[in-house]
């Protein structure tokens, strides 16, 4: 089976959660003999055109960056339907496969595979863009019901990484029969507990790209209410994005460059997470957050919003606390009873493990290839 796959980024280029899934879903269902996998995706131009990187096949073309104007991870490429096209020609592909509606790349996908009538696996990432504010919530619903409903069309069958986006490919006109969920993975022997003595200011760390829909901004101005009523934290950013300079700024605003960190990209997150006393996602939209996993598996109490696929991971509230989206003062107000009660996240770290044993990403593999396999069939 020769599996032709497409992302609009790609690890080491990026690091965010639809990077790192390819990177552990592609190099497990490798086989010499098998199953060959190339991945067609964007970089700059310093970037190599072609590499393999743990069996997989990487062919990339050059990009237009929007991030600057849209604050999101936005990018074009008419260089992709170049290298698409020719891969169509030489890698004779079996099956295609797309991540998310809103990358260029999986407009891409669906094209071509319409042109060579070639079966499409589309997995959706991202569920209810509800939370988003305006106007990126009207142009995001209105990609949705546009060229989102084309590519859900064109799609043989399409992976859904959490129930709530699966609800949500639903909304949009998706046949039921067309929808399978596989979680995503977290591998638990990279992120494990760690002692977490008592100490007098904790530690809330937030992973993640800077972009507008991580809702960073929020963590910030739920920061500055602790600050304002005495409540002791320190928080620390692990990414970087379009964001960045724009945080930076309203932290300085806000007088929190004393409580406050960013730490830029980071390659160890394990080592950030067992550093810290609380993991925070304040995100706007999700779908199954891999930050949230790898907090868990960390034995993190976790406080993150009420976005697709996170109140599943947290389950019952015992390994963490769910606070409405865009909320400054629930995010705060959770914070501060996490901040103040350490036997408490010691309890919450426990469940946090527990719950995530349930999630690994060879059976995510496993699963995936299962499913490239019934399209081919």
């Amino acid at each position: 089976m020769r599996v032709l796959a497409f992302s609009d980024v790609a690890l080491p280029e990026g690091d965010g959660g639809v990077e790192r899934t390819l990177a552990e879903i592609y190099p497990r269902i490798v086989a010499p003999g098998a199953t060959r996998v190339r991945l067609l995706t964007m970089a700059a131009p310093q970037a190599p055109p072609r590499e393999v990187r743990d069996g997989v096949e990487i062919v990339r073309a050059r990009r237009l960056d929007l991030g600057s104007v849209t604050g999101a991870q936005t990018a074009l490429s008419w260089q992709m339907w170049q290298r698409a096209s020719q891969s169509a020609r030489e890698f004779r592909p079996d099956l295609l496969h797309a991540h998310t509606l809103f990358f260029h790349s999986s407009l891409v996908a669906a094209a071509v595979a319409r042109r060579l009538r070639l079966p499409l696996l589309l997995t959706l990432h991202i569920g209810s863009t509800a939370a988003l504010p305006q106007p990126h919530r009207f142009a995001t619903q209105c990609y949705e019901r546009t060229l989102g409903r084309v590519l859900l069309r064109v799609a043989q069958r399409i992976i859904c990484v959490s129930d709530d986006v699966r609800r949500h490919a639903l909304s949009l006109g998706a046949p039921p029969s067309k929808l399978t969920v596989i979680p995503n993975g977290v591998d638990l022997a990279d992120y494990q507990p760690a002692p977490r003595p008592p100490r007098a200011v904790p530690v809330a760390l937030c992973v993640g790209r800077l972009i507008f829909n991580k809702g960073q901004r929020f963590l910030l101005d739920a920061t500055a209410r602790l600050r304002d009523e005495g409540a002791p934290l320190r928080v620390r950013f692990a990414g970087d994005g379009p964001a960045a300079t724009a945080l930076r700024a309203r932290t300085r605003a806000l007088g929190l460059t004393d409580r406050v960190e960013f730490l830029g990209h980071q390659d160890n997150v394990a080592a950030l997470l067992a550093d810290a006393d609380i993991f925070v996602r304040p995100s706007l939209t999700d779908g199954m957050s891999l930050a949230v996993l790898e907090a868990l598996a960390s034995g993190l109490p976790v406080v993150a919003t009420d976005v697709s696929g996170t109140r599943e991971l947290i389950g019952d509230g015992a390994a963490g606390i769910v606070v409405p989206p865009a909320s400054t003062a629930e995010l705060a107000q959770a914070l501060q009873v996490l901040a103040q009660d350490p036997q408490r996240r010691l309890r919450m770290g426990a469940r946090a493990r527990e719950r995530a044993l349930a999630f690994d990403w060879a059976s995510v593999a496993a699963r995936t290839h299962r499913e490239m396999t019934d399209v081919c069939a």
